[in-house]
């Protein structure tokens, strides 16, 4: 009797850590994103994610921050320059006080990056609950299509006014342009908000006619004399190409 016992534990075991497989990850993802797209309210972009960032060293008026998008319930993207601070927590959700005492908290496991672009992949401690506040954003799949050059792109991110407080920040709104590498976005100024130091990481999306779609994240938000904010050269991004994709998936582990 304990001999069968124990085969039986072993086989069990066995079974489940097949079951995730990179098919089954694939297929969680698109769900999650396509189930809630249709409950998407307008100009309110759910995946976005304030993450606030710690100095090294000991810097008590330091006011640093990144964004990113969630892509699941346990992992958010952003760019990995963010890294070279302190990464602890992320917060999400729009709310009417927009403070961080209001909104959903995460705290951040562990992150990894990818060696061939700017990019990192965050886990949370904690499964984030989905809500008509807080949702992930689809990664871009063959079955999503990609932006053509008259495709609107949006870049939406949080600035943080008065200590503790966010305000939603609309960057960009406008087509595709050209750039110097088939690997980046870039985004010329639209209007009076413009990408600044701090939106690093922030998604750049589309909406595909039924989806909201990641395009890429930002990362180079300095002008070309090099003050804090792209007024008059292009914001840059990394385009979230088949590979990244490739490599999302692979480092998602649950």
């Amino acid at each position: 009797m304990q001999i069968k016992i124990q085969c039986f534990c072993i086989i069990f075991i066995v079974a489940t850590t097949w079951g995730n497989s990179i098919e089954e990850r694939i297929a969680d993802l698109k769900y999650e994103c396509s189930t809630h797209a249709n409950s998407i309210e307008e100009n309110l972009h759910p995946w976005v994610t304030f993450i606030p960032l710690k100095t090294r060293t000991y810097n008590p008026g330091a006011n640093v921050q990144c964004i990113g998008a969630l892509i699941s319930k346990r992992y958010v993207i952003t760019a990995s320059t963010c890294l070279q601070f302190v990464v602890s927590e992320v917060f999400l959700g729009h709310n009417d006080s927009n403070t961080l005492s209001d909104m959903v908290r995460a705290p951040v496991k562990h992150w990894t990056t990818y060696d061939k672009a700017d990019v990192a992949l965050l886990k949370l401690g904690t499964d984030i609950q989905f809500s008509d506040t807080v949702k992930p954003i689809c990664l871009p799949f063959q079955q999503y299509g990609r932006p053509i050059s008259d495709t609107i792109l949006n870049v939406v991110s949080w600035t943080r006014e008065a200590g503790s407080t966010l305000v939603s920040k609309k960057i960009n709104e406008g087509t595709v342009t050209r750039c110097k590498s088939s690997y980046q976005v870039c985004l010329h100024p639209t209007g009076k908000q413009v990408a600044c130091y701090g939106d690093e990481g922030s998604p750049i999306t589309h909406f595909d006619g039924s989806n909201w779609v990641l395009h890429g994240i930002l990362l180079s938000v300095f002008d070309s004399d090099g003050s804090p904010c792209a007024r008059s050269s292009p914001a840059v991004g990394l385009k979230i190409t088949d590979d990244i994709v490739d490599w999302i998936v692979e480092k998602m582990d649950d």
